[in-house]
């Protein structure tokens, strides 16, 4: 398949997906697809017919998955690619910025309880997502679609992913540090209940920055979609053990 096609493959299955995450949340009888680890109780648990579950424990795979692709990506425009700085530098530099950290926090940060489950959709869509968002910038280096930035919007786009990466990071030490399944009491987390969602949607949203197009709007429309629901489901449970109030935000402060 040619890589323009791939692109819009790519586009019209991140689409789906987010479309698919919509329509699980707003059915009821499809919202336990959803739940995974502290907000998947008992009671929620799918017939096992449809009800396959594998450890929670297993994101590790995602951002192993996310580090391979970004480094062969940062090899390619970095090392192989044509000289010349362009978005494409800029793209798999944060890529492998972030899907480092992510791997580090997942083998050194976070604790996963050996019983935390998730869907083996969830576990299926995770792993296409971030196959998807190294797919966009190889079909780009392949095809020689490089674009010229202007410093400025480097420099923007930089500043909020730096700006959202420290966060994140300090979010995850401070989740690790808890009790479990107790929400911190510091930073923005008393304000909202996943600041560290919102980092990663600020993260995307560099991306989006550094080259406007469908392509970073549809995957900052999935990324905004899937974490406001996940965050949803974990204001409910922090609600629901008496840890927020009512008045308590679920992710983006102030609005959501």
């Amino acid at each position: 398949m040619e890589p323009k096609k791939l692109v819009e493959v790519m586009n019209i299955l991140l689409v789906g997906a987010t479309c698919g995450v919509s329509m699980a949340h707003v059915v009821p009888m499809l919202r336990p697809f959803l739940k995974y680890g502290k907000t998947l109780d008992k009671g929620d648990a799918l017939p096992t017919y449809v009800g396959v579950y594998v450890p929670k424990r297993w994101f590790l795979h995602f951002y192993q998955l996310h580090v391979a692709l970004s480094c062969m990506n940062f090899f390619l425009v970095w090392v192989v690619g044509e000289k010349g700085w362009n978005d494409l530098h800029v793209l798999t530099l944060f890529n492998l910025l972030q899907s480092s950290r992510r791997l580090y926090e997942c083998n050194n940060v976070s604790k996963f309880s050996a019983h935390a489950k998730m869907h083996l959709t969830h576990y299926l869509v995770g792993l296409f997502f971030y196959s998807a968002i190294n797919i966009y910038p190889l079909c780009w280096a392949l095809e020689g679609d490089g674009h010229r930035v202007p410093f400025t919007r480097i420099i923007l786009a930089s500043l909020v992913f730096a700006v959202a990466y420290n966060d994140q990071m300090m979010n995850h030490w401070l989740l690790s540090r808890q009790k479990k399944y107790f929400l911190p009491k510091e930073r923005l987390f008393t304000v909202v209940v996943c600041p560290h969602y919102l980092d990663e949607i600020v993260i995307y949203l560099s991306f989006l920055i550094v080259r406007p197009g469908l392509a970073y709007l549809v995957v900052s429309a999935w990324v905004i979609t899937n974490l406001s629901i996940s965050a949803n489901q974990s204001w409910m449970f922090y609600l629901k053990q008496g840890d927020i109030k009512q008045n308590h935000y679920r992710v983006i402060p102030f609005i959501y």
